[in-house]
């Protein structure tokens, strides 16, 4: 049987721990985690402006189709089931889009799309 060693720093391996166990203490293990490239970061990074998710294109859509009236939080929930309407509406303006918010009541709003 041979003796197992730490996948990071190559020390032995307790002889008390769990046979899973891949390193040697916490450290080793969280050094090992900030060492690997954070694939998910560079993915977003390496995606053209130009993408939207599809809820962001469908809450465009919806405001285009809306025109005048506007679309709310309860109208994106029940045309699009999107949850979370600002933060569609936050992406959009990121992306360079003019919508214009206004507060019906404490907690509403309608978002109506400016155009040009």
């Amino acid at each position: 049987m041979t003796a197992k060693v730490c996948a990071f720093c190559g020390a032995p391996l307790p002889t008390w721990s769990r046979p899973s166990k891949r390193y040697c203490n916490n450290a080793c293990r969280v050094r090992a985690s900030r060492s690997r490239p954070n694939v998910r970061a560079q993915s977003h990074a390496a995606a053209s402006p130009d993408v939207q998710p599809p809820q962001t294109r469908a809450m465009l859509a919806l405001l285009t189709e809306a025109g005048t009236e506007g679309v709310s939080a309860l109208d994106a929930l029940r045309r699009i089931g999107c949850y979370r309407a600002g933060a569609r509406v936050f992406q959009l303006r990121q992306a360079g889009h003019s919508i214009r918010t206004e507060r019906k009541a404490r907690m509403t709003a309608r978002y109506f799309l400016e155009t040009a």
